[in-house]
């Protein structure tokens, strides 16, 4: 049954936002345009930098999702990049 729990089972419950964590996403690039001699391709691109800061004293287990360009057209290619940096300064 969804939205019920059975009496004594566990269960998890979300209380919204922790204050002390805190997400930032920017885009230091986006950009258009076409490139090519004798051909033109056009090629459009991005980066997001998402940013998530602990300001607790606690250790806290976090699930982060983002959007992902996609494409309408079935020639066009999408080629997605990500790295993970557990130390901001190795970042």
């Amino acid at each position: 049954m969804a939205g019920q729990t059975c009496p004594g089972a566990e269960t998890s419950i979300g209380f919204g936002a922790i204050e002390g964590l805190l997400l930032t996403r920017d885009m230091p690039t986006r950009n258009e345009g076409d490139r090519g001699l004798l051909s033109s391709d056009t090629e459009r691109t991005e980066t997001a930098v998402l940013k998530i800061r602990n300001l607790t004293q606690e250790s806290w287990p976090i699930h982060l999702l983002d959007q992902v360009p996609y494409s309408e057209q079935a020639d066009l290619q999408i080629t997605l990049h990500r790295r993970s940096c557990p130390q901001h300064d190795q970042c």
